[in-house]
């Protein structure tokens, strides 16, 4: 069995790099939800070919959005929206 050779005085010196803590992102908070928005719908103007409503203070009609909502009916007293996939009817007092 051959003897180990010895390391050579000559030999190049390999450094390890060393990992800072610069790159690396603070640790993030959970973001509270967000409350739904609130509807409030606040008159109708009915009629059988374009028919139009007052949601939050704003005129709108069917396709028309608001505060991530769609108009997507409207009849004489009521008015739905679809908010996140979600359909809901309000109705007008």
């Amino acid at each position: 069995m051959p003897a180990p050779k010895p390391a050579s005085a000559t030999a190049p010196v390999t450094t390890v790099p060393v990992a800072t803590a610069t790159n690396v992102p603070p640790p993030s908070v959970a973001p509270e939800p967000k409350a739904p928005p609130v509807f409030r719908l606040n008159g109708i103007f009915y009629t059988t070919v374009r028919p139009s409503a007052i949601v939050n203070g704003l005129t709108l009609r069917l396709g028309d959005e608001v505060d991530g909502a769609t108009v997507v009916g409207i009849g004489r007293t009521t008015v739905t929206l679809e908010i996140n996939g979600q359909r809901k009817t309000y109705t007008l007092r």
